[in-house]
């Protein structure tokens, strides 16, 4: 998995890419990891909750799971043999467990995620969000950004991009829109933009 590059970047927003700096990448980066809960490789979470009640099923704060590593209860290790004893939907995040879980235990599940394979609206939010960060560091360059075109995406900017306040809105608005398409398709996404 690779993000789109700042060289793509500023190609499609028609602008230099030495007008791009570190900072404008670095700020649009964050935002994207923070907004849409990808990684970058597989990686290992510890899920810990405390249970007023006794259940079967946990939902795991995280999506595309590839495997449960272990399970604790009240620092107990559990013994299970997955698709046996415990079962997993890894689109969801919905853990069963045949011994169940306990009221007034701690339950401790760690867990992998799959790294994710990036998509056309992956690179289409990430090079909006370097429009954004342009608004914020360099706001001369805006009026360089006519048009924002990867594979079944575009936003055409029109006037907006002459009038900072306007080029704001309609980034804002549009990245807003990429989340909710991104959120159906996962469900986990954060659906505020981080300003």
């Amino acid at each position: 998995m690779a993000l789109i590059t700042k060289i793509t970047i500023a190609s499609v927003l028609g602008v230099d890419a030495t007008d791009i700096s570190d900072s404008v990448y670095t700020w649009a980066t964050k935002q994207f990891y923070a907004l849409t809960g990808v990684v970058g490789a597989e990686v290992s979470k510890t899920y810990r909750k405390y249970l007023q009640s006794s259940t079967s099923i946990i939902k795991l704060p995280f999506t595309n799971i590839k495997t449960i590593n272990s399970i604790k209860l009240d620092n107990i290790a559990q013994s299970f043999t997955l698709h046996e004893d415990l079962k997993l939907n890894p689109d969801t995040g919905i853990l069963w467990f045949a011994n169940g879980f306990g009221g007034g235990q701690l339950a401790e599940i760690n867990y992998t995620i799959n790294a994710v394979t990036l998509t056309d609206l992956h690179d289409y939010l990430m090079t909006l969000l370097v429009a954004r960060a342009l608004s914020m560091f360099t706001p001369e360059k805006i009026a360089q950004v006519k048009k924002v075109r990867i594979g079944n995406f575009s936003k055409e900017y029109g006037n907006a991009s002459n009038n900072l306040e306007d080029y704001i809105t309609v980034t804002n608005d549009e990245i807003a829109r990429v989340i909710r398409m991104l959120k159906d398709d996962d469900g986990s996404l954060a659906s505020e933009f981080i300003q």
